[in-house]
């Protein structure tokens, strides 16, 4: 698989790399001026003299598990704006759902169902915007289905299986 980093395209020809990230290099308070040779100078040594901590670099197997959590992110940002654009729809037309209920409950999947407007255009684009959160909703279920199912198969699955058991964490 094929990344554009530095790195990895360094390891690609056989060159021996490390990670190093900004803030484990040592640099001086007074020390403001950031040019790339200065950069370069400052590391050489700093690595010559065996100081600075490298990071771990996530391969290439990493790297492809971070895609389909993108994907799934990008797929929720989608549902979110489609159910504002839908609540903005209904708001402007005058409906409004009780601020002391709780929303995406089936009761209000209901009463969205349940309303009529004035003109039946309106009704079909109100159907249309329920029609998109559905989709997109099964998008996002599809998507974390998948996940759940090759999960099992990642080399740091057992990692995620002991990070389960800490309070507030979940493989998704």
């Amino acid at each position: 698989m094929y990344y554009s980093s530095l790195l990895y395209r360094l390891m690609e020809f056989g060159q021996e790399c490390q990670g190093i990230a900004p803030s484990r290099t040592l640099r001086q308070p007074g020390d403001r001026i950031k040019t790339d040779r200065r950069d370069a100078l400052k590391l050489a040594r700093q690595l010559r003299s065996g100081d600075p901590t490298a990071v771990w670099v996530p391969d290439t197997e990493q790297e492809a598990m971070r895609d389909p959590t993108r994907t799934r992110d990008d797929f929720r940002g989608q549902e979110h704006k489609a159910r504002q654009q839908r609540n903005a729809f209904v708001l402007r037309h005058g409906h409004h759902w009780p601020s002391n209920k709780t929303r995406w409950t089936q009761a209000h999947y209901d009463w969205l169902e349940s309303l009529t407007f004035e003109h039946a255009w309106l009704r079909i684009v109100l159907e249309e915007y329920i029609d998109a959160v559905k989709i997109v909703g099964a998008r996002v279920a599809t998507i974390t289905d998948r996940m759940m199912k090759v999960l099992p198969q990642w080399s740091l699955a057992p990692l995620l299986d002991s990070l389960i058991a800490l309070r507030g964490i979940d493989k998704i």
